[in-house]
């Protein structure tokens, strides 16, 4: 793990600079694929109903919100960027709030969500545990928690054959060549969120994306532990 001295203001910068707008747009066909099997599968694991009530925790630029087209949609993210992108995306769909999913404010510990998204989060924050912490205190104890999170070190050998046949920058111009070298507090991957997890969550059903072969990302779903 690294340490930062202002998380917020690291924060937004780091928005800025990896402005997800424009990584989903101009980024290599194949990681807009993986980015949107991703979601589809995150969309499929939530199965939000008209009146469930949902939060997307670190929601970004609301690239997830607005996909999900139904229920009572809420999103909170820190960085002050991030949330005028997604104002300009869903406009009245969803309430957007500035806040830390590792230490949400009172407006949102006062509900109770049916369904809860937390996606490519955990590895960005000074403490994730505090995060599933968090995301406990505001579920119901039926509420369905998806949460998906980096295979960074599977990432990085990829990565590593890219750099060593000298092609890294050509086919992934925007992205650093380790991810932990800047926006990735954390290096992720399915022992260490069962690590964070453990005695809060229960996994129900673990999706790789984009496959069992080449699994880049996982997609938890979870339940709170009893």
């Amino acid at each position: 793990m690294r340490l930062v001295e202002n998380f917020e203001q690291w924060n937004d910068e780091m928005s800025r600079k990896y402005n997800i707008d424009s990584y989903r747009a101009q980024s290599h066909w194949f990681i807009r694929w993986v980015e949107s099997l991703r979601d589809r599968l995150i969309l499929k694991a939530l199965d939000v109903g008209p009146l469930d009530h949902v939060i997307d925790l670190g929601c970004g630029a609301g690239h997830l919100l607005s996909k999900i087209g139904s229920g009572r949609l809420t999103g909170i993210d820190l960085s002050e960027f991030s949330l005028e992108l997604a104002k300009r995306r869903l406009g009245n769909q969803a309430e957007l709030i500035k806040g830390d999913v590792a230490a949400l404010p009172a407006s949102v510990l006062d509900r109770r969500f049916d369904k809860i998204a937390c996606s490519e989060v955990l590895e960005h924050v000074p403490d994730p545990g505090k995060v599933i912490e968090e995301m406990v205190s505001i579920a119901k104890p039926n509420s369905i928690m998806v949460i998906s999170v980096p295979n960074e070190k599977l990432i990085d050998f990829m990565k590593g054959i890219f750099i060593r046949l000298g092609i890294f920058k050509f086919l992934f111009p925007t992205i650093p060549q380790r991810n932990t070298d800047e926006w990735h507090l954390w290096d992720f991957n399915k022992a260490l969120f069962e690590r964070v997890i453990a005695g809060k969550l229960v996994i129900t059903r673990t999706k790789r994306v984009p496959s069992v072969l080449l699994p880049l990302r996982f997609v938890f779903v979870c339940k709170r532990a009893l």
